[in-house]
């Protein structure tokens, strides 16, 4: 893909001054505190518009910032054509905050067509190369609904939405603990006592020390998602430079990145996030350095954006499977609190005493989950080297281990691809496993993105019947090969499903 080249005019050099403003209040303000204050000291959750939709990525910054230097008391904005249509304005010399949104366009080289950026994201890695992209800015401005009159003329709405807007306050964060249990983050997590945390991208893993070596919970999970952060920038995710040597330029700025995107991260999920002492360092230099060019400053905050809705995304996942009874979660943490209850029968099974008895002896259980791995189903919160060896011996054992982790469930994927059945929220790598293993799974998935649609069908033309609205592409390239929909006949595969 030919990627397209920004170039700052006028126009952004104004539009980034704003945040310069803001950014240069803030740490001065940070700088006096002695680098103790949080980041954003205020907890009124993420800003919003007018209909409740929040800010993400660097607005989201911009005008968590602006709320921080200037105190309002509501996290809501508005633009003025808004305002004007339901009767409010705002006060006369009130200035305001301009946000942008970037658009990007995705054409296929050769013929033209257009495709919308979520069809671009799901193309396989090899078909991205066909499209080139190309990007523009949009500006908007908005303001506070403190710098309006929006009280004095509408105050019920006022107080309505008052009370609608959450009130952040930490008390821990079950989602994120399930996290690093579940190992449901972008790569493994680490917690074990060690002297300092850091991100691995060659082994793709982060290393944070045990939550009791910091001073406060907080700070382990502030420290956590500095990280998280961090790993956002592999090369197969969203590719910025992670190879920067201690006092680069960028290093700084991958510092910046992970800094400022942990503290909106923070906003949104309820944790206080501070500057580390080290990056304290950086933020002072930078400070100091007022030449920053605005090309500089655009990447930067483009690069939050971005690492914001990518982290966003996967920690929103995670909230929505905990807040589920009969997700893997929940399952997990009841399992955590209570030993699996045995059927009558069960209770009467040799086998299965004998496995209760001697589930803390691991080779014990590794040689009787040899010979069945459904007998797994015995075992309360069994080790991740047992879970593979229940998985080998039968893939389909994974519907008995809703602890099981990430690896193991895409292993039962490759093994098996109709295993996939079993697993409440499979990534999109073991859906691709999983119909790449076996093409008729792909009826067990719900709205399957274009690139499994693609898998699944590239496998078996047949199973195009299966899909209940199959993708564009996905009709074109059946067309291209002499296979169209209308000429698949669907009751062997329904056979097929009906038997797995």
């Amino acid at each position: 893909m030919a990627a397209s080249k920004f170039t700052p005019t006028d126009v952004h050099q104004q539009a980034i001054s704003s945040f310069v403003e803001l950014m240069v209040q803030k740490i001065e303000s940070l700088e006096k505190s002695g680098w103790t204050k949080p980041w954003l000291d205020t907890y009124k959750g993420l800003p919003q518009n007018l209909s409740g939709v929040p800010y993400r990525g660097s607005n989201a910054l911009l005008l968590l910032l602006d709320m921080s230097v200037k105190g309002y008391e509501l996290p809501v904005y508005t633009t003025f054509e808004a305002a004007r249509k339901m009767g409010f304005y705002p006060q006369k010399g009130s200035k305001s905050t301009r946000i942008f949104f970037w658009h990007y366009e995705y054409r296929h080289t050769t013929t033209d067509e257009k495709i919308s950026p979520e069809e671009y994201k799901s193309l396989p890695k090899e078909e991205k190369s066909n499209y080139r992209s190309s990007s523009y800015i949009k500006f908007y401005h908005v303001f506070n609904l403190d710098q309006t009159n929006f009280k004095e003329s509408h105050p019920d709405k006022w107080e309505a939405l008052r009370q609608s807007v959450p009130e952040i306050t930490f008390k821990g964060h079950a989602q994120m603990d399930a996290m690093i249990k579940m190992q449901n983050w972008l790569c493994p997590i680490r917690e074990t006592a060690s002297s300092h945390a850091y991100y691995d991208p060659g082994q793709d893993l982060i290393q944070v020390p045990s939550r009791s070596q910091f001073s406060s919970e907080e700070s382990f999970y502030g420290t956590l998602l500095h990280e998280m952060v961090h790993s956002t920038g592999a090369k197969d995710r969203l590719n910025r430079d992670l190879s920067g040597s201690f006092g680069s330029e960028s290093y700084a700025k991958e510092e910046l990145v992970a800094e400022l995107t942990a503290a909106i991260l923070g906003q949104s999920i309820g944790i206080s996030t501070a500057p580390t002492q080290e990056s304290a360092q950086y933020l002072k230099s930078w400070l100091e350095q007022s030449d920053r060019s605005t090309k500089f400053l655009f990447e930067l905050l483009n690069d939050v954006g971005r690492a914001h809705n990518m982290s966003i995304d996967r920690i929103q996942k995670q909230e929505v499977e905990l807040s589920k009874p009969s997700t893997l979660s929940s399952q997990r943490s009841d399992l955590a609190h209570q030993p699996k209850s045995p059927s009558l029968a069960e209770e009467k099974d040799p086998t299965a005493i004998y496995l209760r008895e001697m589930q803390h002896n691991e080779l014990i259980c590794a040689a009787i989950l040899t010979t069945d791995g459904d007998l797994i189903r015995h075992l309360s919160l069994p080790s991740e080297a047992l879970q593979e060896i229940a998985v080998k011996q039968n893939p389909h054992s994974i519907r008995y281990i809703p602890e099981a982790t990430g690896a193991v469930q895409l292993l039962a994927c490759k093994l098996d691809g109709s295993s996939i059945q079993h697993i409440p929220f499979p990534t999109e790598q073991m859906k691709l496993t999983a119909v790449k293993q076996c093409p008729s799974s792909i009826a067990f998935l719900k709205e399957p993105s274009l690139s499994v649609q693609l898998a699944a069908v590239k496998k078996d033309a047949a199973v195009i019947s299966l899909i209940n609205e199959p993708c564009k592409a996905v009709q074109d390239f059946l067309e291209k090969s002499g296979t169209p929909r209308s000429t698949v006949k669907s009751s062997s595969l329904s056979e097929e499903i009906i038997h797995l």
